[in-house]
């Protein structure tokens, strides 16, 4: 993910990244997956911060990345409320391209790599 992107997530959510004070401005943090999946895990966050809020619950990311070609992550402090918003975006990863955020799918890629990507996508990315 872009700087720009993954930078204006941490100030939004900091306490789920582990920022108790504020966000530097060169902080990074290493989501590890394309600028497409912004919606999903802004929303996947907001329904996190939003659980922390109103329990109490110290909920932290361990980390976010694309692997096997879908959103994966890790968190503490999670229950069966967390483990759905987490889910919500893992199943919504399966359709929505990585590098748009528009309609995709899972696909492998020249390179044997699996993505999932629209088609404009694909055509510009072979691999």
């Amino acid at each position: 993910m872009d700087f720009d992107v993954e930078h204006e997530l941490l100030t939004r959510f900091p306490a789920l990244f582990g920022f108790k004070e504020g966000v530097p401005d060169d902080a990074v943090w290493g989501i590890e997956c394309g600028n497409g999946w912004k919606s999903l895990i802004s929303s996947m966050c907001y329904a996190l911060q939003n659980r922390a809020t109103h329990t109490g619950r110290a909920i932290t990311f361990n980390y976010i990345k694309q692997k096997m070609g879908v959103l994966q992550c890790t968190l503490t402090g999670f229950d069966e409320y967390t483990r759905g918003a987490v889910d919500v975006a893992f199943w919504m990863s399966y359709v929505t391209c990585e590098i748009c955020g528009g309609q995709g799918r899972i696909a492998p890629d020249r390179q044997g790599w699996v993505r999932v990507l629209c088609p404009a996508c694909m055509s510009a990315n072979p691999g």
